[in-house]
């Protein structure tokens, strides 16, 4: 019963997509984050495809505007990412064992393209990350409750897919974090304001129950990062402190002798073979410092014994650090196109952020979400060789959406005459105009008597 309504949904999805390919743009992202899937014990049947398939095909209408990613810097320098990637599959020691995850690879980025394709207004940016927020948060939830209803457990498995276990499931719930809490910004009525600190806390509880060192640290950035955003510093820092306490008081035993490790990374056994991969990562970097060894960590793993050292395991391993392993895999281009746009996106949203909270009140909920999201993974794929997290990619596409709003926000002229009231609180302005009975005119603003927002070129 339950694999028979998920092929019914998929396949409702599936035709809604080749009408309206943002609905199948989301199905996509739903499937990617719940893998309902595995909850109708029902793995064998392409899903992911069939959603990815209609999307695409509902998206060919869209093709006259592709140019748009090369108007925004994010998106080109994802493009630009492929070049080299491309040339260490062409290149590589064994080019047939880079096609199975360069397959894979080419899906997560096509479909991350997609988002800047057909994200393109502040409503369907809103909707796009309160869904990923969401799923995410609903994700996070049903771990960390049925943990803290269990009296504390440790997991040592994740959901499915790029989430398949916990130090990959606690990445992406740290993610999440970010996302339920800025949502609370972005949805009016108190319930669902109420549901999106739920599932910050129980996210909190479920990354906290994976013992997940990377993960923690990732987590501890996320509160540093919105404290330090949030008018009352001091008292956002303690809701964090004690939304993360029941969770960990509950598997102190556990958690805490894991996390002191972080100190004396030397006298842990997974932390020390996690130096050692470096060192040999870097060995093997110096003999193909160009293209890398080839993408997809095959041909890294194949090469394992030549440079690791005894002291590591005996079995192939993959570096444990995304940075290195795309240094390994696809060479020097490649690690500083993928660092400029990570790193590079992160910093233009805090810029952003500070913009858009002077000139339109409300709206720096999107760069500060979307900001801290991806620090936390900068942080945790320190410890992870996640070249392939998908959820990484659609962020960045959702940020590359967001800095074409922002160019089309600063292009357009406020209404002569109408005086535009303060956002109230963190309220999107929209609302507050709306309740404030403000209508200015929707050819000058481009707000809709829906009470949808589209910004016109």
């Amino acid at each position: 019963m339950r694999e028979i309504l998920l092929i019914l949904i998929v396949a409702a999805l599936s035709v809604a997509a080749l009408v309206k390919p943002q609905i199948g743009l989301y199905g996509y992202i739903w499937f990617s984050i719940m893998r309902p899937d595995v909850l109708a014990w029902s793995s064998g049947l392409p899903y992911s495809m069939a959603l990815a398939a209609a999307t695409l095909a509902g998206s060919l209408r869209y093709l006259p505007a592709v140019t748009a990613l090369f108007k925004s810097s994010i998106s080109i320098l994802l493009l630009a990412l492929q070049i080299p990637v491309l040339l260490s599959a062409a290149f590589a020691q064994d080019p047939s064992l880079c096609w199975g995850p360069l397959n894979l690879y080419a899906r997560v980025i096509v479909m991350a393209l997609l988002v800047a394709l057909l994200v393109r207004t502040e409503q369907q940016l809103r909707t796009t990350l309160l869904l990923i927020g969401g799923f995410l948060g609903v994700l996070g939830a049903r771990f960390g409750i049925y943990g803290i209803l269990n009296g504390g457990v440790q997991f040592s498995t994740g959901n499915a897919g790029f989430m398949s276990d916990n130090n990959d499931l606690a990445l992406g719930l740290a993610m999440g974090v970010p996302l339920c809490w800025y949502s609370r910004t972005l949805v009016r009525p108190v319930w669902a304001k109420a549901a999106c600190l739920l599932m910050s806390f129980g996210s909190i509880a479920a990354i906290i129950m994976t013992h997940s060192r990377g993960a923690a640290l990732s987590l501890a950035t996320v509160f540093i990062l919105i404290a330090l955003n949030e008018r009352r510093r001091l008292s956002a820092l303690l809701l964090f402190i004690l939304m993360a306490a029941p969770s960990i008081h509950l598997v102190r035993q556990t958690y805490l002798p894991r996390l002191a490790t972080l100190e004396s990374p030397e006298e842990e056994n997974s932390a020390l073979l996690r130096l050692i991969y470096a060192k040999g990562a870097v060995r093997m970097w110096l003999d193909h410092p160009f293209w890398g060894v080839g993408f997809g960590s095959r041909n890294q793993m194949v090469l394992w014994r030549k440079y690791m050292s005894e002291a590591s395991r005996s079995e192939p391993q993959v570096i444990h650090n995304t940075y290195l392993q795309i240094l390994v895999d696809s060479g020097s281009f490649a690690l500083l196109i993928y660092v400029v746009l990570l790193l590079g996106t992160i910093i233009f949203l805090q810029k952003s952020a500070a913009r858009a909270k002077r000139r339109h009140p409300g709206m720096e909920a999107y760069p500060l979400a979307m900001e801290a999201s991806l620090a936390a993974f900068a942080v945790g794929c320190t410890f992870l060789s996640r070249v392939t997290f998908d959820l990484v990619y659609t962020l960045l596409m959702c940020a590359a959406s967001w800095q074409a709003i922002e160019k089309r926000l600063a292009a357009e002229k406020p209404s002569a005459g109408v005086e535009q009231p303060e956002a109230r609180g963190r309220l999107h302005p929209m609302w507050a105009a709306s309740k404030a009975g403000w209508r200015p005119a929707a050819a000058e603003t481009g707000i809709l008597a829906d009470g949808e927002t589209h910004f016109f070129v």
